[in-house]
């Protein structure tokens, strides 16, 4: 995820990178402001991809919610004889249905249950993760990422918010650097179950939404401040 921009300066032609090949250089981009509904189940969404000779192809995606699937276009092209292709974990396309999918009749199928909406149907959260009033509390560091919670945590009932701090480490590098990818966000944490939803917003210019409940890692971030917090005094 990458962490939202401060102002919104984009425009309806605006292109925000969603994929990246494997030297982190984006590869894949949507014009956000162009997503449209199709029907209940799908939607569409202005794209552009890298070809394997490293031009760019302009065109549009469509997404099948329901089926998990998706077309790609490219302009100028009235019809292709290409098949749909399944949405890949991890892949770029998944990034972005996960964010759009939520609007549609098949959103318990990307992970937006009924029995955990008190986690992903809550409103916009107040203010930027980065400035919380806390002080940052490291709780995980690995070869793989760095991970800190903000101490000023919040209680909601069964459930705590909180800022999060996330900083993922490039290849086989021990120490993170300035190119590595890092991300402030609002997490909405379970004290009921190892679950949280964590607000995702890729730009001022649209909307964010409460991403689908993950189970927190052994020892990580959400598993720590369930502990301290859901039943303590010192969350707010």
């Amino acid at each position: 995820m990458v962490q939202a921009n401060k102002s919104d300066n984009s425009s309806n032609e605006t292109w925000h990178p969603i994929g990246y090949n494997k030297e982190r250089i984006a590869s894949v981009w949507v014009q956000l402001k162009s997503y449209e509904t199709i029907n209940e189940n799908s939607f569409r969404i202005n794209s552009k991809v890298t070809g394997d000779n490293g031009q760019q192809i302009v065109g549009r995606i469509d997404v099948n919610c329901k089926n998990k699937d998706y077309f790609f276009r490219p302009n100028g092209v009235l019809s292709q004889r290409a098949p749909w292709a399944a949405i890949e974990e991890g892949s770029a396309v998944q990034g972005i249905a996960t964010m759009y999918c939520k609007n549609t009749t098949a959103k318990a199928e990307w992970g937006y249950t009924p029995n955990t909406a008190y986690l992903w149907n809550a409103p916009k959260p107040d203010g930027d993760p980065s400035n919380a009033a806390g002080e940052w509390v490291a709780a995980y560091s690995g070869d793989d990422a760095e991970t800190y919670y903000n101490s000023a945590v919040k209680k909601e009932g069964n459930l705590i918010v909180y800022a999060f701090f996330y900083r993922a480490k490039k290849g086989e590098r021990s120490a993170a650097s300035p190119q590595d990818t890092s991300n402030y966000q609002w997490v909405r944490n379970s004290c009921a179950e190892n679950l949280a939803s964590a607000f995702f917003q890729p730009d001022r210019s649209v909307d964010g939404v409460w991403l689908p409940p993950e189970p927190g890692r052994s020892g990580g971030a959400n598993m720590i401040t369930r502990k301290l917090f859901c039943s303590s005094k010192a969350a707010r």
